[in-house]
């Protein structure tokens, strides 16, 4: 998805996700914080789960890889 597997998953790398998505999601639904319409409502509308669901199902099940470094990097 975004690698996210590489990263520590710290309380602020969570909330900045979870913000972002939510306003990715607003943004294609045309809905602003105005409208008061719940998150929920909306993932609901577009049947996604949040990505912090996300990143703990990927931790959980096993699915996450190990962060080895980037292939285009040279090793001497």
């Amino acid at each position: 998805m975004y690698d996210f597997e590489c990263w520590p998953a710290t309380k602020e790398t969570k909330s900045r996700l979870s913000v972002m998505e939510t306003k990715m999601l607003r943004w294609m639904a045309g809905v602003t914080s105005l409208d008061r319409i719940r998150n929920e409502a909306i993932r609901q509308k577009f049947g996604v789960a949040s990505i912090a669901d996300k990143m703990r199902e990927a931790r959980r099940d096993g699915t996450a890889t190990f962060c080895v470094g980037r292939k285009t990097a040279s090793v001497r």
